[in-house]
């Protein structure tokens, strides 16, 4: 279950959820989120059309959680990302891997 608050098209970070780091397999990177949420706008659903999507979604979430689904969750920590600079320092670190592989022929 996931309970978060952000607005679409937002890219957020979770830390050591990501993919495992080269040559040491028991630690992982960020994992990178990009949240894009279509919400139709309000009024533009027919009553019959709520009720449908009401049927096909979980349940709306009571105000407060049993002891049960606290166990269940996990706690973390949604961290902003500039993608901006994300993406400079990735193509920089691919360029960096294009010259070794260049070096080993």
């Amino acid at each position: 279950m996931v309970w978060l608050r952000c607005s679409s098209g937002q890219f957020k970070a979770v830390n050591d959820e990501g993919m495992p780091i080269y040559q040491r397999p028991f630690m992982k990177g960020k994992l990178y989120i990009h949240f894009s949420v279509d919400f139709p706008e309000s009024g533009s659903l027919s009553l019959d059309q709520c009720k449908a999507l009401e049927a096909i979604l979980p349940p709306r979430p009571s105000n407060g959680m049993t002891d049960m689904e606290v166990d269940e969750c996990e706690e973390t920590v949604l961290q902003a990302v500039n993608m901006e600079g994300l993406s400079k320092v990735l193509n920089f670190l691919l360029n960096i891997k294009k010259k070794e592989e260049r070096k080993k022929y």
